[in-house]
């Protein structure tokens, strides 16, 4: 290997607050207390979930930016909140953290299709979409609560109660300046470009998240290796798989939760125009 190695950076937007942590602003409250009142971060009321909304056809209308206050009413509960998207842009979508009900946050888009899962964690965990690229056109956000299935013979525990309020806070803001991913960015065919000697920021956004990068090898020397570096996320363990430009896979790190990932001297394949950096995580951070 040559003396010295080209490096690339992969900068993650690390938590500004721990994993559950409930949104400043929210009031909660239950169990014939006075009426909840949950605001945005700006103190504005948010809107009261209208029931029936468990499906498509009776999703209730969602206006961006706005907000929503709910709750799962029942066992096999669900709600869902329908809105439009005039131009493209990026979409950041906030499912606050309640204590008893694991909650579960899918994106579909107008045919029904599942743009993206957020599952995090058990109840307590801050659901959410960071930053999708979305095109014009009709999403759904729906929420449903994960119910852990019972020991063969057990009988199933299902929700007596309403849980505490949740709040779904939704807005669009401009696409992604050059130093950012653009989502969706999971398969090699829609990577990021990457410079070696620059880097790039990102987001774990939500479980099994995977984010390509395409790394140009144009210029380097045959004694040239590489170098990469990750950052630490809170509550994130990373997979980085470095690719070849036939997605076969060089080099596979894992690291533990909470720690950045360092490559070092890495060879070069010999004639490959480009290699990709795969980054992906189990749970994510939405932060």
């Amino acid at each position: 290997m040559g003396a010295w190695a080209r490096a690339v950076a992969l900068g993650w937007l690390a938590a500004a607050g721990c994993k559950g942590d409930s949104r400043s602003g929210l009031l909660s409250g239950r169990d014939g207390g006075p009426p909840v009142v949950m605001v945005d971060e700006s103190g504005r009321a948010l809107e009261r979930e209208v029931e029936p909304n468990n499906v498509a056809d009776t999703a209730q209308a969602l206006s961006l930016p706005g907000g929503v206050q709910g709750a799962i009413d029942r066992a096999g509960d669900e709600d869902s909140y329908a809105f439009e998207i005039q131009r493209p842009g990026l979409l950041v979508a906030s499912l606050s953290a309640v204590k008893e009900a694991d909650l579960i946050l899918v994106l579909f888009d107008a045919s029904g299709k599942t743009v993206v899962r957020s599952d995090n964690g058990p109840a307590g965990t801050r659901e959410g979409v960071p930053n999708l690229v979305l095109q014009p056109g009709r999403y759904r956000l729906h929420i449903t609560e994960y119910v852990k299935k019972p020991a063969p013979g057990a009988p199933l525990v299902a929700r007596a109660a309403s849980s505490e309020p949740y709040a779904l806070e939704v807005h669009t803001g401009p696409l992604p300046s050059e130093e950012e991913e653009i989502e969706p960015n999971d398969q090699a065919a829609f990577s990021g470009e990457l410079p070696i000697g620059g880097g790039k920021k990102g987001f774990a956004g939500w479980r099994r998240d995977q984010d390509y990068w395409r790394v140009g090898l144009a210029g380097l020397g045959a004694n040239e290796g590489l170098a990469i570096d990750l950052d630490a996320v809170s509550g994130v363990a990373w997979r980085v798989r470095v690719l070849d430009s036939t997605e076969k896979t060089l080099l596979l790190r894992q690291a533990t939760k909470d720690q950045p990932v360092a490559v070092r001297n890495l060879a070069l394949p010999a004639g490959e125009p480009f290699i990709y950096v795969a980054v992906a995580c189990g749970a994510g951070n939405i932060d």
